[in-house]
């Protein structure tokens, strides 16, 4: 197992509205798919993706992008081709695992995303806190009643 971190390049703008288009911008899921390659022609085979607060607008944007077809194996074509990545012209690594925690993103965003991950992986987790008031904060100025936060704290109660 080798850990690799991926930090999208937020130090480019400095306010929280073009942080959050620049995350999911196309520039960034193009980063982030190039630094993957990378890591499958080194012969890593198997990913395990964490992402953390704004994190989540990033691999969102990456799985609705063409870039998730070009990189990853789906998962009706796994039991079709060998695990071996020698070829990786002709080989793709496996999405194992995808985990979102304290994700900066709306419901309908969260509900995409799935639909998008879903033929590359079938192993989804969501880590929130309905306590989390900085995110609360930034879900309610952000997306209304479409907040994941306001959404869990009514199915909650």
């Amino acid at each position: 197992m080798i850990l690799a971190c991926y930090s999208w390049p937020c130090h480019r703008v400095s306010f929280y509205h073009k942080s959050a288009k620049f995350s999911a911008s196309d520039e960034v899921s193009n980063d982030l798919r190039v630094f993957i390659s990378e890591l499958a022609k080194q012969g890593i085979e198997e990913f395990h993706i964490i992402t953390h607060s704004m994190g989540a607008r990033v691999i969102s944007a990456f799985v609705s992008s063409p870039h998730m077809s070009r990189t990853f194996r789906e998962i009706s074509n796994i039991e079709l081709e060998s695990f071996n990545l020698k070829d990786f012209n002709l080989k793709k690594p496996i999405l194992a695992t995808v985990t979102m925690c304290a994700p900066d993103a709306e419901v309908n965003g969260l509900r995409s995303f799935y639909d998008n991950t879903l033929p590359y992986c079938n192993h989804m987790t969501l880590y929130t806190d309905r306590r989390d008031q900085a995110l609360a904060l930034s879900q309610i100025l952000h997306f209304g009643a479409d907040s994941l936060v306001f959404n869990l704290k009514n199915q909650l109660e």
